[in-house]
């Protein structure tokens, strides 16, 4: 007879995605050298991701959940710099394709029907492969030069999720906040790096997943 729910140990099965990506930029204290930097801000846009879903049930309580994944997003700088005539506007943008290798912790409720409330934490492994950490700004104009980013990041991630058990597959809809421990800003003294002392990755990511 086929195993239930219950007794499975390992399911697998597929992820789809929304994603928004922003940067938490910390402002450099010392920025004598462009003081016409009026001011920077972050703007976020909308992504997606595709996973690979693998988990292993450790007891009624704790899964462990391994779900390597692509996921593409798009994220900006603004800035407002001053000269001896007007503010001029910049924006900054960074294309990502990530790489993304999360093991997450998944602690479960008691199953009430069909349905059952997690939560979920863990630690992620990225690697950006659009990263244009090498290229070099010295030859382009103002209006030309880039942020760069470095391609390895690490973050740790917490959600909230809902597991559904239909008849012929189950579906978890999961909301999900990923927060960089890493400084990823290639600092190359330009008009753009120099006012930031650092920058970390910062992500809400609204997951589907499907498993037998």
């Amino acid at each position: 007879m086929p195993k239930s729910d219950a007794e499975r140990r390992f399911k697998f099965g597929f992820t789809l995605a929304a994603n928004s990506i922003n940067f938490k930029e910390i402002k450099n204290p010392d920025v004598s050298e462009y003081p016409n930097v009026m001011s920077v801000q972050s703007k976020n846009y909308a992504g997606f991701l595709l996973g690979i879903l693998s988990n292993m049930r450790i007891n009624e309580w704790y899964d462990l959940r391994f779900m390597p994944a692509i996921s593409f997003g798009e994220r900006s700088l603004e800035y407002r710099i001053a000269d001896s005539v007007s503010i001029k506007s910049y924006e900054k943008k960074v294309e990502s394709t990530f790489l993304e290798f999360p093991v997450m912790i998944k602690y479960k409720s008691n199953r009430l029907n069909n349905m059952r409330m997690y939560v979920i934490g863990g630690i992620k492994y990225t690697i950006d492969l659009a990263s244009q950490a090498k290229v070099d700004n010295d030859n382009f104009t103002i209006a030309d030069k880039i942020i760069k980013i470095k391609q390895d990041d690490l973050s740790w991630e917490v959600g909230v999720g809902i597991d559904f058990y239909l008849q012929f597959f189950k579906l978890s809809i999961e909301l999900k906040k990923s927060f960089g421990l890493r400084d990823i800003l290639v600092q190359d003294n330009t008009v753009f790096s120099t006012p930031i002392e650092s920058l970390r990755s910062q992500m809400t990511i609204l997951s589907f997943h499907f498993s037998h």
